[in-house]
């Protein structure tokens, strides 16, 4: 993991018992089921080889996850707290150590995913890449995991910080969140097609309407918004650097990995 990384998870690197390197990737496919216009995920987990897909085992990301995790005994699980948080839990090096891999390095993997993703959409490198499949690598808040949303708020921090919602004003660019007005005007309001038209007409940079993409107008809370209530619609986001197949099912993914010695 490159770049800042707490005096913890130094230690933990450096400790003998773990002998764990500090690697973890993430990956979001670009074709197989889609949904929504994107790709249907629910963030499968892998410690170099896939994690059984149990019940309650999977992230609700919707990207795949890759990393050197501690697990439990069975090596069929990423090993959790208990319920309580017994004395046990907090002198548990493993845990700490997992604790580390989603507070920080999990969250750098994921925006540089969708960094990354932007700039090949831009570059026009990828044709398969487009805005949905984009749109859908974001996650939506409802659907993740209650022990994997702790990488959100620094993913969403570190991601923000860069032009990375689409706005068609002006031929179409990528702005800042704050810059741009979102979207509530539910899809059936009998005047939105007129004030989206009017909108577009005076080249108001206004983010596209989605679903998946609309945490993220309520996590920077900056932009101006337009409709009437309750549902936030924004652009979304996307990364990686490299394609790889998956195995089976012709699927492809992009991938974006954090793996460098922390300094």
């Amino acid at each position: 993991v490159g770049g800042q990384t707490s005096a913890t998870f130094r230690k933990l690197q450096n400790d003998p018992e773990l002998r764990y390197p500090a690697w973890v990737g993430a990956a979001m496919p670009l074709s197989g089921q889609h949904e929504e216009g994107g790709v249907s995920m629910s963030g499968h987990v892998y410690c170099v080889l896939p994690l059984p897909s149990d019940q309650g085992s999977e992230t609700g990301l919707p990207v795949e996850v890759n990393g050197y995790f501690a697990l439990e005994q069975n090596r069929k699980h990423i090993k959790w707290p208990t319920a309580y948080r017994s004395r046990e839990d907090l002198m548990d090096k493993r845990l700490l150590w997992n604790q580390c891999m989603l507070k920080e390095a999990l969250p750098k993997a994921y925006a540089a995913l969708l960094r990354d993703a932007i700039r090949i959409f831009r570059e026009g490198s990828l044709p398969v890449l487009s805005l949905d499949v984009i749109y859908t690598a974001f996650p939506d808040l409802t659907k993740v995991d209650r022990k994997w949303d702790s990488i959100l708020p620094v993913m969403y921090s570190d991601l923000l910080k860069d032009p990375v919602v689409y706005t068609a004003a002006n031929g179409g660019s990528w702005i800042h969140a704050k810059e741009a007005v979102s979207d509530t005007l539910d899809p059936g309001e009998p005047a939105r097609e007129a004030i989206m038209e009017i909108l577009a007409s005076a080249n108001t940079r206004t983010a596209s309407s989605r679903s998946s993409s609309r945490k993220v107008s309520e996590l920077h809370g900056g932009s101006p918004r337009y409709g009437r209530g309750g549902k936030h619609r924004l652009l979304h986001h996307g990364s990686a650097d490299r394609t790889r197949p998956s195995r089976g099912g012709g699927r492809q993914f992009l991938q974006r990995q954090a793996g460098e010695r922390a300094t």
